[in-house]
């Protein structure tokens, strides 16, 4: 799955209220039919980072809008986000 791509999503996914990781993996499943790995997560983010859309803050990376925060997305184990991945998956079948 391109990066861009998958950044964009990630923008588009993620509301001013929040999004649980499991909201991320069943809009990106959505959009593309296909499972979210964590090294395509981790990309994204970093990619959504280097342009000033996210910035770091402890455990957590915060989504800017201008200048000002939008909301902040926690930062994740692998193992983390394979529990997230398999309770999506449990409950879509």
């Amino acid at each position: 799955m391109p990066d861009n791509t998958l950044a964009e999503w990630l923008l588009t996914c993620v509301s001013d209220e929040g999004s649980s990781l499991r909201d991320i993996i069943s809009y990106v499943d959505y959009r593309n039919h296909a499972i979210l790995t964590h090294r395509e997560l981790i990309a994204a983010l970093e990619q959504l980072r280097h342009k000033g859309a996210l910035e770091r803050h402890g455990h957590k990376l915060r989504l800017l809008e201008g200048d000002l925060p939008r909301m902040e997305i926690p930062l994740v184990t692998e193992e983390e986000f394979d529990l997230a991945v398999n309770e999506y998956l449990a409950k879509s079948q």
